[in-house]
């Protein structure tokens, strides 16, 4: 799946290799058998990796089969493609599904919410599900959201990283998924879904997808709409996407551009008007990188791609250091891109002056 699997999922139901049933059946039965074998304290899945303990909740059989005896395949002659049909998606648990759509409760990980069931899709949750993706479970995280590491949810325990190796009896450790966003992250890198949606405020997206060795995005902020979002933090809050490679974010991200797709919630005064011209552009972009096109490699006119100098912090594994430099240097070797070192002095005021922020935000958000 690294490359391009909703491509590949795209590509088999439009030939009809592929039926919805048997791709949901898949998914679903490696998403139970993580939980059960989390739930038996097993070693080993049957699918012969770790047990994440990813997933909160998963859809009742019984909703997917009468979700399959009303899908229709799309009819592509009207001139409208949908590129996410019956796509199965992992939602992170911070994002309101609608209860009576998908029977899946929203709980944010807390004991506070944990029999709460929104009347709403989020606005993310909703532009998907009209392009025709599948919702079949929530991901685990830390309580609302606030955590570096998934360890902290009340409802589950510690999500655990998909390429710890532990054997009963060992005192080798188990490794973090890292967060706030590492179910959605592991259950990714499990191969329990080809993509997940997750949140990023202080690098909830990105420190799992890292730490898990798969790919995650965070938006740029107001470009989508937080609309169903529980807040942790407002200044900081976005949706964001996690999949095997950049193809498939690009995929999530074309969709979400979509303007055919956006509901009324989509300029609800979190984000902000995307201009026709902008949005046809970028969308134009992600298509190819999302097909996989050669030509999405060609380097774009003017574009230059700056390493910060104050990155390279005296702590930074010299491991990590090496990989770095590689693929500058790919960059510049494979892709023709211009690579050059800047500096962005106020680096080291980042992490107090965003301690500040998002301390000051939530302890708002949570005294509602």
């Amino acid at each position: 799946m690294t490359f391009g699997c909703l491509s590949l999922l795209r590509t088999g139901y439009q030939s009809g290799q592929l039926h919805p049933g048997d791709v949901w059946r898949l998914f679903l039965s490696r998403a139970r058998a993580d939980k059960e074998a989390h739930a038996t304290g097993s070693a080993l899945s049957n699918l012969g990796v770790t047990p994440t303990n990813a997933i909160l909740s998963i859809v009742d059989q019984s909703r997917v089969c009468m979700h399959l005896e009303h899908i229709k395949q799309p009819d592509r002659a009207r001139g409208r493609e949908l590129f996410l049909w019956a796509t199965p998606i992992l939602v992170k648990d911070n994002f309101c599904t609608d209860w009576t759509k998908w029977g899946l409760l929203t709980t944010c990980a807390s004991r506070a919410l944990e029999s709460f069931q929104a009347p709403y899709d989020a606005c993310v949750v909703d532009i998907l599900a009209r392009d025709g993706a599948y919702v079949f479970g929530k991901t685990n995280l830390d309580e609302f959201a606030m955590g570096c590491g998934s360890t902290d949810s009340a409802l589950a325990g510690p999500v655990i990283n998909p390429w710890s190796f532990h054997q009963p009896g060992t005192e080798k450790p188990l490794v973090i998924a890292g967060g706030s966003s590492g179910g959605s992250a592991a259950a990714v890198a499990a191969g329990l879904s080809p993509v997940a949606l997750a949140s990023d405020t202080g690098g909830s997206a990105r420190i799992p997808a890292a730490y898990c060795g798969v790919v995650g995005l965070k938006p740029t902020y107001g470009l989508f709409s937080r609309h169903g979002l529980i807040p942790l933090a407002d200044s900081l809050d976005v949706p964001a996407v996690i999949a095997n490679s950049v193809a498939d974010v690009s995929a999530v991200l074309f969709t979400w551009l979509d303007p055919d797709l956006q509901p009324t919630t989509s300029l609800d005064g979190t984000c902000v008007p995307v201009e026709p011209s902008w949005r046809n552009k970028t969308r134009a972009q992600l298509l190819q990188m999302a097909n996989e096109s050669p030509t999405c490699l060609e380097p774009p006119t003017r574009m230059r791609i700056g390493i910060p100098l104050e990155y390279h912090v005296p702590g930074l594994d010299k491991n990590v250091a090496k990989v770095w430099d590689q693929v500058a240097g790919w960059l510049v070797d494979e892709l023709k891109y211009p690579v050059r070192v800047v500096r962005m002095p106020h680096t080291p005021m980042a992490t107090s002056v965003y301690s500040v922020l998002c301390a000051a935000e939530v302890a708002s958000n949570m005294a509602r």
